[in-house]
């Protein structure tokens, strides 16, 4: 970054991306290991960020690919001890509220007519957050307590304090794309100077994509100085 910029070339704001978020709940370290799949998660900073995919709980916070997903979405997002997030969880996105009050077996317990959606160490931190009592029968929770729960089970709160220091997988930002030919990866500024990789402003989510990027820019870059 420091030569690029060195030789006329900007430099975009570089970011942590895909990390891990640290979280500020006191419970976090009772669900470190647990996984959760197909969930939607929703991040409101400056603008509002979802993705839905799996995710799981650490003894720092919360990780996964959907977690990444958010963390590289809202990359630019300041997220600190200063200034936390609230990051919202949908347990069930496939479900609305009465989809799944209907479903629920009536003669059950609250954490027994709630076990198709979470895991009972999940649900039973999600109870204790609303303080009730998950051994309580389904039909003396009372219609109050009932909307409580579904609607935390479909917007569960958790504060945001930091991404994951040291954990990022790739950076955001790099040499402005408009200061690039993209046909041969060369300077525009500098001819004769070829970039490529994550020193680009180039960002993807987990799955290969940042590997792809710079293997590609990295051959198309070499091919081009060669010749």
């Amino acid at each position: 970054y420091a030569f690029a910029r060195a030789l006329g070339h900007t430099i975009t704001p570089l970011k942590a991306s895909l990390t891990s978020f640290i979280t500020s709940e006191p419970w976090k370290e009772e669900l470190a290991g647990v996984s959760i799949k197909n969930a939607k998660l929703k991040l409101q900073g400056t603008k509002k960020y979802e993705f839905t995919g799996d995710f799981l709980f650490t003894h720092m916070g919360i990780s996964g690919p959907a977690v990444f997903a958010i963390s590289a979405l809202s990359s630019h997002e300041e997220i600190s001890d200063n200034d936390p997030k609230v990051l919202h969880i949908d347990f069930v996105p496939e479900k609305n509220h009465e989809q799944i009050k209907e479903e629920l077996d009536k003669g059950s317990t609250i954490q027994k007519a709630f076990t198709p959606y979470l895991p009972k160490s999940v649900f039973k931190i999600l109870t204790q957050t609303l303080s009730i009592d998950e051994k309580t029968p389904l039909k003396e929770t009372g219609k109050k307590n009932l909307n409580r729960i579904t609607e935390t089970l479909k917007n569960f709160p958790i504060t945001l304090i930091s991404r994951t220091p040291g954990h990022e997988i790739v950076t955001a930002g790099g040499v402005d794309l408009k200061e690039v030919n993209e046909i041969t990866m060369e300077s525009k500024i500098t001819p004769g100077l070829y970039f490529a990789g994550e020193l680009l402003d180039i960002d993807g989510f987990t799955g290969g994509y940042n590997l792809q990027s710079a293997w590609a820019t990295g051959k198309l870059a070499g091919e081009s100085a060669a010749t």
